[in-house]
């Protein structure tokens, strides 16, 4: 195969930039003799889960203007048969296989990629979040951006195979799922699943789909998932599969020029099965027309570089907390009574929403395993904190403590109920005295800490609480007690910065 339309999708090499779509090229074994699956850049299978799924029953795909609605239900036999009897075939063609993934529960995904992993063959995970998390009450888990990266966590914990998040274009905020799933570790994007559409059959007087609701593809949708790509380019910078009513050569360069590096071919192979080859030809033309080296160059062309996010900070603290003004550099007396040559004023991040918000997302990633029921933030920043991640985790209540003779205490008629699963937030751990103060007066009320969490952490490590710590950015600042301070035997003027002292 010539290599002129090679590209590369994150840790993927593929050959050329056109993807099978899930579900629309069955397991890449269909339409031999027509396109062979190591033709194509990947062959994404049909969407597999930890058990064979029945799907929904007839009719369940009918024609629109300009596309298609389907409502298979996700009907697959399961990963085990897959692996024993499909995978070994596919992969003997020379495919890069791709394998969509579904399931109930974060577990279900994670157990799906463990067991895909060790079959061996398949390159990467698609991961369709489409699907109801049934331990949430059904609510699709691309609804929520920490529900999403909760699956994207698992997943990431279970296999060491690339992860590819299938978005819906009818979240809430996409993006906001996207960057959720960045941070939480995927390596890309399919952008984008269906749009839920209903078509009436008008001579029954009923819905065409027996299942009702049906994924709207096809042309139709073309247009909104090329904006979709170019919104998550911007936002993430990481490696798309753009889809959505590709036919054309130049809808494949659409989505290239919007920001994908991969474009998925679906609706157009039922009326048009050889439409993938007949794409890539168009795009050889395209590129020897135009005297391009490689179509990396092509990539987001049209839409501009991919903005600085949130998910940025990690590996580059300090110079993030510089170029926010938030990193004071001086001699200071902090909260916990030791002295620094550095300082975070914290308010400084806190006090921009979009910063504060996209900072406690990665929080909530974090600790989405440990199941609040509260949150608690000891004053003056745990309470801006308390109450976002209370917000961002679906909590229903955050409140905060305050200091009362000395020492943390619970006022304002907050309160916990017996064994209430109680999660303690601050915003920054020197000593961590504020938080295990707060965690005794929680503790004293009946609550039951299963864990804490903080913005930044520069105690060195010590800090060392008796249940689950998580923190987002470690700072390594040296802390001295007044006696050892050299910048005290200096004579540097001291500073006190920090609240405790107020009033």
């Amino acid at each position: 195969m010539r290599d002129d339309l090679a590209i590369q999708l994150g840790p993927l090499r593929l050959r050329n930039p056109l993807v099978m779509a899930s579900g629309t090229f069955g397991f890449g074994l269909d339409y031999r003799g027509l396109v062979e699956p190591d033709q194509v850049g990947a062959v994404v299978t049909k969407g597999l889960s930890l058990q064979p799924w029945v799907g929904h029953a007839p009719p369940r795909l009918v024609e629109s203007p300009c596309g298609a609605i389907n409502a298979i239900g996700l009907e697959n036999p399961g990963v085990d048969l897959f692996v024993e009897r499909l995978l070994p075939e596919l992969v003997a063609t020379g495919a890069t296989v791709i394998a969509n993934v579904v399931g109930k529960t974060q577990e279900e995904y994670a157990e799906v990629a463990r067991r895909l992993e060790a079959a061996g063959g398949v390159a990467a995970v698609e991961l369709n979040i489409s699907c109801p998390n049934v331990k949430e009450g059904g609510v699709a888990f691309a609804a929520s951006p920490v529900m999403a990266a909760s699956v994207v966590r698992a997943v990431r914990a279970a296999s060491r195979l690339p992860v590819f998040v299938k978005l819906a274009p009818m979240a809430a905020d996409p993006v906001e799922v996207a960057l959720a799933c960045a941070a939480a570790g995927a390596d890309g994007f399919t952008v984008a699943n269906t749009y839920p559409a209903l078509s009436i059959d008008v001579e029954r007087g009923q819905p065409a789909l027996t299942a009702e609701v049906g994924g709207l593809s096809g042309p139709a949708i073309r247009p909104l998932s090329v904006r979709l790509t170019a919104r998550i380019w911007r936002a993430t910078g990481l490696p798309i599969i753009g889809s959505g009513g590709v036919e054309t050569a130049r809808d494949a360069l659409e989505y290239l020029m919007a920001g994908a590096r991969a474009v998925a071919v679906g609706t157009a192979t039922f009326y048009r099965p050889t439409a993938a080859l007949e794409i890539l030809e168009g795009l050889r033309d395209y590129v020897a027309r135009q005297g391009l080296a490689s179509l990396e160059t092509l990539v987001g062309r049209a839409v501009g570089p991919p903005e600085e996010t949130a998910a940025d900070i990690e590996g580059q603290a300090a110079a993030y907390l510089e170029r926010t003004g938030a990193l004071l550099h001086g001699h200071f007396r902090l909260s916990s009574g030791l002295h620094s040559d550095r300082y975070v004023e914290k308010f400084r991040l806190l006090e921009r929403p979009r910063v504060a918000e996209a900072l406690v997302r990665l929080l909530a990633i974090a600790c989405w395993d440990l199941r609040p029921e509260v949150v608690v933030g000891p004053a003056t920043g745990g309470i801006l904190l308390a109450y976002e991640l209370a917000r961002q985790l679906g909590v229903s209540r955050a409140f905060f403590t305050e200091r009362v003779g000395g020492r943390m205490a619970l006022r304002r008629g907050f309160s916990v109920a017996a064994g209430e699963a109680v999660l303690l937030v601050e915003d920054v751990i020197t000593t961590g005295g504020s938080l295990m103060e707060t965690a005794q007066a929680v503790q004293a009320a009946g609550g039951r800490i299963v864990g804490a969490c903080s913005l930044i952490d520069r105690s060195g490590g010590r800090f060392r609480p008796p249940f689950p710590y998580r923190t987002l950015i470690r700072l390594d600042f040296e802390t001295w007690d007044q006696a050892a301070c050299p910048l005290c035997w200096q004579g540097v003027p001291i500073a006190e910065p920090g609240s405790r002292r107020i009033g």
